[in-house]
């Protein structure tokens, strides 16, 4: 009976968020878009003059950002402030968690490398476990996993990537992508279009 017709609960979220985004202004629509790092250890007053008169949607945590765990929750915890005075939607953090070298909250317990990581069973335990310790910092977007194919020790991305061929390396990051978002947080695959094998450090 269409009387009893009950919408499924993604579809009233969706209608929900229009909704929502129909009363923003083209310049709140513009800033949710962005997602902008800012020095320092704590938020000065010029970048939370500056995230309030563009309405910014995102921040990324780098190295610079990042001292201690009091110090990072602190820091999350006025990011998160400054965001409910502009905007009624939650603010984007991210950061580069990926485990072993590139870990910018070294303090977690889950710091694995992906090149440590040998099946999708682990690849997902190790993705939940971070993502969970991310999730109580008050993250909720991690820039992980790494899917270049780095088979070559000489290259700069070797010690970040997962071992194995392309199809090895895909299985493997879908089970992690999978475990962040048990743990409630987006996972995002990079590098495109991709670092390979390159001994040279592409970002310089």
């Amino acid at each position: 009976n269409h009387l009893n017709y009950k919408m499924p609960e993604f579809l009233t979220s969706n209608l929900k968020i229009k909704k929502e985004i129909q009363k923003m202004t083209l310049e709140e629509k513009i800033g949710q878009m962005f997602l902008v790092s800012f020095p320092g250890k704590f938020v000065e007053q010029t970048t939370k003059e500056w995230l309030k008169s563009h309405k910014i949607g995102g921040v990324i945590l780098l190295g610079r950002n990042i001292e201690s765990e009091d110090q990072s929750r602190n820091l999350i915890g006025s990011l998160k402030k400054i965001n409910s005075a502009y905007s009624d939607f939650p603010i984007f953090i991210a950061v580069d968690q990926e485990g072993g070298i590139v870990s910018r909250f070294n303090f977690l317990k889950e710091l694995t490398s992906q090149s440590e990581i040998s099946n999708e069973m682990e690849a997902y335990s190790v993705a939940y476990k971070r993502g969970k310790e991310l999730a109580d910092l008050g993250v909720n977007i991690n820039f992980s996993p790494v899917l270049d194919i780095a088979s070559n020790p000489s290259s700069f991305m070797y010690q970040r990537a997962f071992r194995g061929d392309e199809k090895r390396v895909a299985e493997l990051g879908k089970a992690m992508v999978q475990g962040y978002q048990a743990a409630g947080l987006v996972g995002v695959i990079k590098h495109f279009p991709g670092h390979g094998s390159t001994a040279v450090d592409s970002h310089k």
